[in-house]
Order: C-alpha cells, then sequence, then structure tokens
C-alpha cells in the first residue's frame, strides 16, 4: 500500500552541525569542510541510488559543486546559530521504480527551485535491509540553500518564505508532493493514493505516529527497543486492526448494495413481463390476428427454407448414386473390350 512521508527539518550550527558534513553523508561523498579543517569522509557509505544539484539557469557554474557549495554556504553563514539548510525527507510509493523515483524527484526539485530560486542538493536513498530496513523505503534527502540566488549567479538574501509562513509553505509543499505521487500512481496503473492531510483532517479514525529520527532508527536496526518505538509499534497494530474491520465493514455494505441491486433488477424484469402480459391484453384482434399472420408467415419462411435444404441435399445424394453408376458400367465396358482386342492380335495357329 502506498504511504505518504513528507517532513521538513532546518540544519543549524546552533545544534553543532555541519552543511558540508550532511552533504557529505547523504551523498556517501568525501569533501573537505574548510570550516572545521577536515575531510568529512563518507565514500563507505552504501545505499545512494541518485543524486544531482538543482539551480536557477543563471547559477555560477562553481556552485554547482557540492563542496564548494556548502562551503559557500558555511562561509556567509557568520553567526554561531545560524541555519545553514532546510531539509526535505520524502518517501516515495513502493509501486515505482529507480526511472520513475528518479523522474519524480527532478520534478519536485525543479518546482522548489522555480518557486524560492534556491539550489536544491537531492540525494535517493535505497532501504538498507541488511541492516532491518524496509526493502521498500526507498527515500530522498533534499537540502535546500536559505538563500536565494541573485542576477549575478551568487548566493544572496535569506528566503523569508518558510520564516514569514512556515506553517503554510510545509503545507503548500506536502500537499505539492502528494498530487506529484498520485499523477505516478496513476501513470504506472496503480489504483493506489495518498493523502498530505493528517488522519483527523481525513475523518478517519486513526493514531499519528511518533517521528523515530537516526538515532531511534538506527537502535531499531540493532534490535533495541525504546519507548518511543515501542509506542509506534502499538499505535500501527492498533490502527492495522481498525483498518481490518473497516475494510470488513465496506465489505459488508458492498454485499447488502449488490443484494439491493440484484433484488432491483429482479423486480424490473418482473414489471417488465407483466407489462407484455397488459399489453397483450389490451391488443384489439385485428392486431391479434395481424401478429399471428406474421408468425405464421415467418413459420412458413423457416419450413420453406429447411425443404429446399433437404432436397438439395437428396439431390445431391442421388447424383452422387448416379456417378457411381455410370462409373461401374464404363468399368464394365473396360473388362468387355479388352479381351476381344487381345484376341484380335493373336498369332493364327497351324495344326
Amino acid at each position: 500500500m502506498a504511504i505518504f512521508h513528507f517532513s521538513v527539518k532546518n540544519i543549524s550550527r546552533s545544534d553543532g552541525r555541519s552543511a558540508v558534513a550532511c552533504a557529505a553523508y547523504r551523498s556517501g561523498e568525501k569533501l573537505k569542510d574548510e570550516r572545521y579543517g577536515k575531510e568529512q569522509d563518507y565514500t563507505k557509505k552504501t545505499g545512494i541510488e541518485f543524486k544531482n544539484i538543482y539551480a536557477p539557469e543563471n547559477t555560477k557554474k562553481e556552485l554547482l559543486d557540492r563542496e564548494t557549495l556548502w562551503n559557500t554556504v558555511e562561509t556567509i553563514e557568520t553567526r554561531k546559530n545560524s541555519q545553514l539548510s532546510r531539509e526535505f525527507e520524502v518517501a516515495f510509493p513502493c509501486e515505482l521504480n529507480q526511472e520513475q523515483r528518479e523522474k519524480m524527484l527532478n520534478e519536485l526539485c525543479g518546482k522548489i527551485v522555480e518557486r524560492h530560486k534556491v539550489v536544491v542538493d537531492a540525494v535517493i536513498h535505497a532501504p538498507h535491509t541488511a541492516g532491518g530496513s524496509d526493502d521498500r523505503n526507498y527515500h530522498a534527502h533534499i537540502m535546500l540553500t536559505t538563500r536565494s540566488i541573485n542576477q549575478q549567479g551568487d548566493l544572496d538574501k535569506k528566503t523569508r518564505e518558510f520564516n514569514d509562513n512556515g506553517k503554510q509553505e510545509v503545507e503548500h509543499w506536502r500537499q505539492q508532493f502528494a498530487e506529484l505521487c498520485n499523477q505516478f500512481l496513476e501513470q504506472v496503473g496503480s489504483h493506489e493514493r495518498v493523502d498530505h492531510r493528517s488522519y483527523k483532517e481525513q475523518g478517519l479514525d486513526l493514531e499519528a505516529t511518533q517521528h523515530e529520527g537516526s538515532t531511534i532508527t538506527q537502535l531499531r536496526r540493532q534490535g533495541k527497543d525504546t519507548e518511543i518505538s515501542l509506542s509506534n509499534d502499538a499505535i500501527k497494530a492498533r490502527n492495522t486492526e481498525r483498518q481490518l474491520i473497516k475494510g470488513l465493514e465496506q465489505e459488508i455494505l458492498a454485499t447488502e448494495r449488490l443484494v439491493h441491486d440484484l433484488e432491483q433488477t429482479r423486480e424490473n424484469l418482473d414489471q417488465e413481463q407483466r407489462q407484455k402480459e397488459k399489453d397483450q391484453e389490451q391488443r384489439s384482434p385485428e392486431e391479434l390476428t395481424k401478429i399471428a399472420y406474421s408468425v405464421i408467415s415467418k413459420y412458413n419462411d423457416a419450413i420453406a427454407t429447411e425443404a429446399k435444404n433437404i432436397a438439395s441435399a437428396n439431390q445431391k445424394k442421388e447424383n452422387e448414386q448416379i456417378n457411381a453408376v455410370l462409373e461401374q458400367i464404363n468399368q464394365y465396358k473396360k473388362d468387355i473390350i479388352n479381351p476381344k482386342v487381345s484376341r484380335g492380335k493373336r498369332a493364327p495357329f497351324f495344326g
């Protein structure tokens, strides 16, 4: 079943984070972190399915390099509590293949660049099945610069959309991503659909789970339970039970509708039959006579056609018999003529 996941978080220096380190980890690359004077090496990381940088057309070429881009961000953001990047984390419908996931990511990132004029660094991660991750968990990390590109192609002013109208902006992108998911699900012929709204907004009697984050996810892979993971498992079990019950209720309703439709169809047929009988009773003698003559005429035509077919078959049989007799006569003629010819050719006998 297709699921919907779209979360937004900030990568901030006040949390002790580095934009270069985050980019290196997500892309599985080794990047030099100039601010901290160290190499962020994540080349041993597996599961990198696809990565790309998206930017406005006039962006300077050097900013399209991952290492240069995020070191530039670290240089521009001088405050100790600076927001270095925003990150969208999205989950792809499991019904899509690799090519479709890449195409979907391209469309989403293109929309982000068009709306905010920022540089976007996006990576698709495949699930770590060896570590216990769900084999359907294909997802993407999408890092956005917090500054837009100016006319000269440089990172310039801070984007204000998420700060001034953060809730509305996040809701906008959740809806955009849900529509994109449903568009691709329809293209691949799937009947599954996703909804970006909360369970409550959808009118569903389901409980929302808590976000687990990387730490709890890592503990899960190690087989270690936490309060949040146990709570989420319990919520998922209750939701599954509710969905099964609702599914059974829907099946019962569908069966009842089918029975009602069949009964209605039978009643309609009975009414039609009664109407036909009533119409026949109300017909005048002239109409009934006309109908009778029509039926008799059709019957006579059928009899004549059948008689013609029988006569044709008999004629064919008689012709075959005559041809057989003629063939026998011809054979007899040959048998009589051949001995006479043979006797006429014998040499005279002298005694």
